[in-house]
């Protein structure tokens, strides 16, 4: 049962009030979400940033038809996937292999703001993460670091996102066939720039 304040005077509960009916919810300003890029910080001059990333990384082995590569993907696929994905303003999980410096990394990235508060609990499943590496035959120089990452050109960057900002105003006027991939689009970019929306 919805409260009585968003029922038609006189209506049964299953008529509402109209959108005009209500108040906006929108704070004022809200428009400034659109002023990227949100919550940036400069490193010196020149170097400016809005996203964080921390990365967790170490050797494997090519022994046993690499099987302490096969071990690595499962402590992503079984720790790492499962605990952040509900974790508030991460933009991406990225894994990084490299075959001739047989590198296993994994890259969390996430907006200033939420980084902040993920630090806050030691970018938790990091404990978890160096453990289950560490138990893994063959895995080797286990390590942590914390990085700015950015896209400074492509898809993300300032310009990219401007033009997407035109083809989301335009998508009204577009035919009807258009404003599916003009979407697609839309829904293409890196969540950490929906930041502070």
């Amino acid at each position: 049962e919805r409260p009585a304040a968003y029922r038609k005077p006189g209506a049964r509960g299953a008529f509402w009030r109209s959108h005009r009916d209500l108040r906006p919810m929108a704070p004022p300003g809200a428009e400034t979400w659109k002023k990227l890029p949100v919550h940036t910080t400069t490193i010196c001059e020149g170097v400016t940033t809005n996203t964080w990333a921390r990365e967790w990384r170490c050797k494997w082995t090519e022994e046993n038809e690499k099987k302490s590569l096969v071990k690595c993907q499962q402590v992503l696929d079984d720790i790492v996937l499962p605990r952040l994905r509900h974790v508030h303003g991460l933009a991406s999980v990225q894994r990084v292999v490299c075959g001739d410096c047989k590198d296993f990394k994994i890259i969390c990235k996430m907006g200033m703001d939420a980084f902040d508060d993920w630090a806050s609990v030691n970018y938790e499943p990091e404990e978890e993460v160096v453990q289950a590496l560490m138990s893994i035959e063959g895995v080797s120089q286990i390590q942590t670091q914390t990085y700015s990452i950015m896209p400074v050109q492509g898809q993300g960057t300032r310009e990219a996102w401007h033009c997407q900002l035109a083809v989301r105003a335009d998508s009204r006027s577009m035919p009807t066939h258009l404003k599916g991939s003009c979407m697609l689009r839309l829904c293409a970019l890196p969540s950490s720039r929906y930041a502070g929306a």
